[in-house]
Protein backbone atom coordinates (compact mmCIF):
# COMPACT_ATOMS: atom_id res chain seq x y z
CA UNK A 1 0.00 0.00 0.00
CA UNK A 2 1.00 3.47 -1.03
CA UNK A 3 -0.09 6.95 0.01
CA UNK A 4 -0.04 10.18 -1.42
CA UNK A 5 0.54 11.79 1.55
CA UNK A 6 3.96 12.74 3.04
CA UNK A 7 2.71 13.02 6.79
CA UNK A 8 0.95 9.36 6.45
CA UNK A 9 3.25 6.49 7.26
CA UNK A 10 2.61 2.81 6.22
CA UNK A 11 4.39 -0.23 7.46
CA UNK A 12 3.52 -3.44 5.35
CA UNK A 13 5.33 -5.31 8.17
CA UNK A 14 2.79 -4.84 11.04
CA UNK A 15 0.01 -4.36 8.61
CA UNK A 16 -0.69 -1.19 10.26
CA UNK A 17 -1.04 2.65 8.12
CA UNK A 18 -0.89 6.21 10.73
CA UNK A 19 -2.30 8.92 8.68
CA UNK A 20 -2.49 12.67 9.36
CA UNK A 21 -5.03 14.49 8.03
CA UNK A 22 -5.24 18.04 8.23
CA UNK A 23 -8.13 20.44 7.86
CA UNK A 24 -9.95 19.81 4.18
CA UNK A 25 -7.10 17.15 3.38
CA UNK A 26 -7.72 14.39 1.19
CA UNK A 27 -5.32 11.35 1.09
CA UNK A 28 -5.21 8.62 -1.54
CA UNK A 29 -3.94 5.39 -0.90
CA UNK A 30 -3.31 2.57 -3.09
CA UNK A 31 -3.31 -1.06 -2.20
CA UNK A 32 -1.46 -3.64 -4.45
CA UNK A 33 -1.59 -7.47 -3.88
CA UNK A 34 1.93 -8.75 -4.50
CA UNK A 35 0.60 -11.88 -4.49
CA UNK A 36 -2.13 -11.63 -6.46
CA UNK A 37 -2.01 -14.50 -9.63
CA UNK A 38 -4.92 -14.28 -12.07
CA UNK A 39 -4.05 -16.89 -14.50
CA UNK A 40 -3.21 -19.30 -12.10
CA UNK A 41 0.35 -20.10 -13.83
CA UNK A 42 2.34 -19.94 -10.62
CA UNK A 43 3.55 -16.37 -11.61
CA UNK A 44 2.46 -12.94 -9.49
CA UNK A 45 0.89 -10.88 -11.71
CA UNK A 46 3.05 -7.93 -10.36
CA UNK A 47 5.88 -10.33 -12.35
CA UNK A 48 4.33 -11.16 -15.05
CA UNK A 49 3.48 -7.07 -15.92
CA UNK A 50 1.41 -6.18 -18.71
CA UNK A 51 3.13 -7.14 -22.16
CA UNK A 52 2.48 -9.69 -24.50
CA UNK A 53 5.38 -12.60 -24.27
CA UNK A 54 3.69 -14.54 -26.89
CA UNK A 55 1.74 -11.93 -28.99
CA UNK A 56 -1.59 -13.78 -28.97
CA UNK A 57 -3.18 -9.87 -27.05
CA UNK A 58 -3.61 -11.61 -24.33
CA UNK A 59 -1.64 -10.02 -21.40
CA UNK A 60 0.99 -11.78 -19.38
CA UNK A 61 -0.73 -11.56 -16.25
CA UNK A 62 -3.91 -13.16 -17.92
CA UNK A 63 -2.24 -15.39 -19.68
CA UNK A 64 -1.80 -18.43 -18.37
CA UNK A 65 1.64 -20.56 -19.05
CA UNK A 66 2.71 -24.05 -18.03
CA UNK A 67 5.62 -25.33 -17.41
CA UNK A 68 5.79 -26.51 -20.59
CA UNK A 69 3.45 -28.53 -23.53
CA UNK A 70 3.66 -31.59 -25.82
CA UNK A 71 3.92 -30.11 -29.35
CA UNK A 72 4.05 -31.22 -32.60
CA UNK A 73 7.20 -29.68 -34.44
CA UNK A 74 5.70 -29.80 -37.82
CA UNK A 75 2.89 -27.01 -37.11
CA UNK A 76 2.80 -26.26 -33.44
CA UNK A 77 -0.07 -28.25 -32.29
CA UNK A 78 -0.40 -29.44 -29.10
CA UNK A 79 -1.04 -32.83 -28.45
CA UNK A 80 -2.91 -34.23 -25.87
CA UNK A 81 -2.35 -37.61 -24.44
CA UNK A 82 0.69 -37.41 -22.81
CA UNK A 83 1.91 -37.71 -19.26
CA UNK A 84 4.70 -36.83 -16.75
CA UNK A 85 6.34 -37.52 -13.51
CA UNK A 86 9.30 -35.95 -11.47
CA UNK A 87 11.26 -37.43 -9.62
CA UNK A 88 14.18 -35.39 -6.90
CA UNK A 89 15.44 -34.50 -3.97
CA UNK A 90 12.04 -32.69 -2.43
CA UNK A 91 8.37 -33.08 -2.68
CA UNK A 92 7.12 -32.11 -5.92
CA UNK A 93 3.45 -31.69 -6.87
CA UNK A 94 2.19 -32.54 -10.58
CA UNK A 95 -0.80 -29.96 -11.37
CA UNK A 96 -1.01 -30.86 -14.72
CA UNK A 97 0.22 -34.27 -15.88
CA UNK A 98 0.37 -33.85 -19.24
CA UNK A 99 -2.75 -35.80 -20.44
CA UNK A 100 -4.45 -32.26 -21.90
CA UNK A 101 -1.13 -31.71 -23.65
CA UNK A 102 0.54 -29.24 -21.44
CA UNK A 103 1.81 -29.66 -17.71
CA UNK A 104 2.81 -27.69 -14.55
CA UNK A 105 4.69 -28.50 -11.41
CA UNK A 106 6.26 -27.33 -8.42
CA UNK A 107 8.52 -28.53 -5.76
CA UNK A 108 8.73 -27.55 -2.14
CA UNK A 109 11.56 -25.57 -2.26
CA UNK A 110 14.09 -28.54 -1.58
CA UNK A 111 17.61 -27.70 -3.39
CA UNK A 112 18.88 -30.53 -5.92
CA UNK A 113 18.51 -31.73 -9.38
CA UNK A 114 14.82 -32.62 -10.82
CA UNK A 115 13.99 -34.78 -13.05
CA UNK A 116 11.01 -35.17 -15.52
CA UNK A 117 10.03 -38.35 -16.83
CA UNK A 118 7.91 -38.29 -19.88
CA UNK A 119 5.30 -40.49 -21.43
CA UNK A 120 4.86 -39.46 -24.89
CA UNK A 121 1.19 -39.26 -26.64
CA UNK A 122 0.19 -42.69 -28.38
CA UNK A 123 1.79 -42.21 -32.54
CA UNK A 124 4.50 -39.66 -31.48
CA UNK A 125 8.11 -39.68 -30.55
CA UNK A 126 10.85 -37.17 -29.94
CA UNK A 127 12.09 -34.71 -32.38
CA UNK A 128 14.91 -35.79 -34.21
CA UNK A 129 16.39 -32.46 -34.62
CA UNK A 130 15.27 -30.54 -31.56
CA UNK A 131 16.98 -31.75 -28.84
CA UNK A 132 17.08 -31.87 -25.11
CA UNK A 133 19.79 -29.34 -23.80
CA UNK A 134 20.81 -31.05 -20.69
CA UNK A 135 20.79 -29.78 -17.38
CA UNK A 136 18.86 -26.40 -16.68
CA UNK A 137 19.75 -23.53 -13.33
CA UNK A 138 17.12 -20.96 -13.70
CA UNK A 139 19.31 -19.32 -10.60
CA UNK A 140 19.61 -15.80 -11.23
CA UNK A 141 17.92 -15.43 -14.37
CA UNK A 142 14.27 -13.22 -14.94
CA UNK A 143 11.19 -14.23 -12.88
CA UNK A 144 9.04 -15.64 -14.80
CA UNK A 145 11.88 -17.80 -16.64
CA UNK A 146 10.56 -18.49 -20.77
CA UNK A 147 12.10 -20.57 -22.58
CA UNK A 148 10.19 -21.19 -25.74
CA UNK A 149 6.40 -20.26 -26.74
CA UNK A 150 3.38 -19.71 -25.32
CA UNK A 151 -0.04 -20.79 -26.47
CA UNK A 152 -2.06 -18.56 -29.23
CA UNK A 153 -5.18 -17.37 -27.67
CA UNK A 154 -7.02 -20.53 -27.10
CA UNK A 155 -6.38 -22.54 -30.54
CA UNK A 156 -4.61 -25.17 -29.54
CA UNK A 157 -1.60 -24.20 -31.39
CA UNK A 158 1.39 -22.70 -30.33
CA UNK A 159 2.24 -19.50 -31.38
CA UNK A 160 5.41 -20.69 -33.24
CA UNK A 161 6.83 -23.83 -33.80
CA UNK A 162 10.06 -23.04 -34.05
CA UNK A 163 12.58 -24.88 -32.05
CA UNK A 164 13.41 -23.50 -28.67
CA UNK A 165 15.14 -26.75 -26.49
CA UNK A 166 13.76 -28.16 -23.67
CA UNK A 167 15.58 -30.04 -20.73
CA UNK A 168 14.16 -32.78 -18.74
CA UNK A 169 16.93 -32.45 -15.58
CA UNK A 170 16.80 -28.99 -13.60
CA UNK A 171 18.61 -27.91 -10.76
CA UNK A 172 16.59 -26.06 -8.42
CA UNK A 173 16.42 -24.43 -5.22
CA UNK A 174 14.00 -22.24 -3.25
CA UNK A 175 13.72 -18.66 -4.36
CA UNK A 176 14.59 -19.51 -8.00
CA UNK A 177 12.18 -18.22 -10.24
CA UNK A 178 9.58 -20.21 -12.29
CA UNK A 179 10.55 -21.74 -15.43
CA UNK A 180 7.64 -21.63 -18.14
CA UNK A 181 7.21 -23.22 -21.72
CA UNK A 182 9.43 -25.95 -21.44
CA UNK A 183 8.00 -27.20 -24.57
CA UNK A 184 8.36 -31.13 -25.65
CA UNK A 185 9.14 -31.28 -29.71
CA UNK A 186 7.69 -34.22 -31.07
CA UNK A 187 6.89 -35.65 -34.62
CA UNK A 188 4.21 -38.47 -35.87
CA UNK A 189 6.01 -42.16 -35.06
CA UNK A 190 7.72 -43.86 -37.69
CA UNK A 191 7.17 -47.04 -36.64
CA UNK A 192 3.95 -48.70 -38.07
CA UNK A 193 2.33 -51.78 -35.80
CA UNK A 194 2.88 -54.96 -37.42
CA UNK A 195 -0.09 -57.96 -36.54
CA UNK A 196 1.05 -60.47 -34.35
CA UNK A 197 0.10 -64.03 -35.58
CA UNK A 198 -3.04 -64.33 -33.29
CA UNK A 199 -4.14 -60.77 -35.50
CA UNK A 200 -2.97 -62.52 -38.67
CA UNK A 201 -5.45 -65.41 -37.68
CA UNK A 202 -8.31 -63.02 -37.06
CA UNK A 203 -7.89 -61.61 -40.75
CA UNK A 204 -7.48 -64.61 -42.26
CA UNK A 205 -10.53 -65.99 -40.79
CA UNK A 206 -12.64 -63.18 -41.36
CA UNK A 207 -11.80 -63.04 -44.76
CA UNK A 208 -12.82 -66.86 -45.31
CA UNK A 209 -15.99 -66.23 -43.59
CA UNK A 210 -16.66 -63.65 -46.07
CA UNK A 211 -15.61 -65.60 -48.94
CA UNK A 212 -17.75 -68.64 -47.61
CA UNK A 213 -20.59 -65.93 -47.61
CA UNK A 214 -20.14 -64.57 -50.99
CA UNK A 215 -20.40 -68.68 -52.24
CA UNK A 216 -23.32 -68.94 -50.45
CA UNK A 217 -25.08 -66.35 -51.84
CA UNK A 218 -23.87 -67.18 -55.34
CA UNK A 219 -25.32 -70.89 -55.25
CA UNK A 220 -28.15 -69.68 -53.54
CA UNK A 221 -28.63 -67.15 -56.86
CA UNK A 222 -28.09 -69.72 -59.36
CA UNK A 223 -29.84 -72.50 -57.94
Amino acid sequence: MACDDANSTVDLNSGKATFQLEAGETIVCTFTNTELDTDADGVFDIDEGTGDRDGDSIVNSNDYDPTGYFYDEADGRIIPGGLIQVSGPGNTDVLENGSSGFYQFTTDGTPGVYTISATLPPGYEWSKTCLEQGLLNPTGQANPYVLGNGENGNTGFLNSHECTGFYLQFNLENGDPVVLNNNFPLVRSSKQSIPTLSEWGMILMSLLLAGAAIWMIRRQQTA
